[in-house]
């Protein structure tokens, strides 16, 4: 009788183990409906700012398709503008990827080119890529990154150098890279096109690639790495000056301020190692190294926030106002030309 009396308990109570609610739970929630409706409505009039930000950011970071010309030396663009950012970037330069996401990247807009015949074959004979850096300091980074030693440089952008099957150049905060699938391919007809539909970018910060006012320019050259047979110091812009028969070397390193006074210590330290004696001043407000080479001969060099300026055959005494006028008051051999 016991054990039928709990059976019979156990009939009449919520059947907890199906799942199946009680009249009363049914009612709660019923009750809960129009409150949970209105929660819906109260968060759908509400914004996040934080997600508005990253929308217009991305929007920001998107390239507009007008960059592209249509047609350059005989070419038509076909197929549809392909888009990459930081997620999708390995999808296009699979292993790379990170490079360019750890020099700035934002995102990228890739175009093909290819005679008329070309849009329906979908076999394109070049391709234009327009990466945006974020900054112009990092697009230049990632050009001198990205150009080879034997690379030759061209009047294209700010800066641009040229290999046998493609031409880089940088604008702005943009990397652009345009590459040939077939041979002799008017690449400098790209360039010409590109400069048209950048012209919206003109109004964007530039980097100077100028030197100081130090006599008349004889020859610019780029130095990829290995810079005077030193391992530490490469992508360096050197130019030669003429003053009556005297020759002046100048070399100049663009980077993040970090980047140069890190190129500063090694220096330091290379000297010392090497015992080759050098002493620190300043002059004009500025810090100087004067170095006795017994191979190189004296020099001297500046590391003055994103500028590394190093001169060889002149004495500090000698082109100080210039130098000074170069860092402070923005006078540069460009300028007089």
């Amino acid at each position: 009788m016991e054990a039928r009396d709990d059976d019979s308990q156990a009939m009449t109570q919520p059947d907890a183990m199906t799942g199946s609610p009680s009249w009363q739970t049914r009612a709660a929630l019923l009750a809960l409906l129009p409150v949970v409706a209105f929660l819906v409505y109260w968060d759908g009039q509400h914004y996040d700012p934080g997600l508005l930000v990253f929308q217009s950011q991305a929007k920001e970071q998107m390239i507009p398709a007008n960059l592209f010309p249509d047609r350059w030396g005989g070419l038509k663009r076909v197929g549809e503008i392909q888009r990459f950012d930081k997620e999708n970037l390995y999808e296009y330069v699979n292993g790379h990827a990170e490079f360019f996401i750890s020099s700035g990247f934002l995102s990228l807009a890739l175009a093909e080119y290819g005679p008329e015949e070309a849009a329906k074959s979908g076999t394109p004979q070049a391709t234009v890529e327009l990466y945006h850096m974020g900054k112009p300091l990092h697009a230049f980074g990632t050009l001198m990154d990205e150009t080879g030693a034997e690379a030759v440089p061209v009047e294209a952008g700010s800066m641009g150098f040229r290999s046998e099957r493609d031409l880089r150049f940088i604008q702005g905060a943009y990397y652009i890279k345009i590459s040939a699938f077939a041979d002799s391919l008017p690449l400098e007809r790209a360039v010409e096109a590109l400069t048209q539909t950048l012209s919206p970018l003109q109004g964007e910060a530039l980097l100077s690639f100028d030197f100081p006012l130090l006599g008349q320019t004889h020859s610019t050259r780029f130095i990829k790495e290995n810079y005077r047979g030193l391992s530490f110091l490469g992508n360096i812009l050197e130019r030669t000056f003429n003053v009556g028969e005297k020759k002046i070397i100048a070399f100049l390193l663009l980077a993040d301020p970090a980047l140069i006074r890190q190129k500063d210590q090694a220096l330091l330290t290379f000297f010392q190692q090497d015992q080759i004696p050098f002493s620190e001043t300043e002059i004009a407000g500025l810090r100087l190294v004067r170095v006795e080479d017994p191979y190189e001969g004296d020099w001297f060099y500046l590391p003055v926030g994103e500028r590394l300026l190093g001169l060889f055959g002149v004495s500090p005494e000698e082109s100080m106002a210039h130098i000074k006028g170069f860092f402070q008051d923005g006078q540069t051999d460009h300028q007089a030309q």
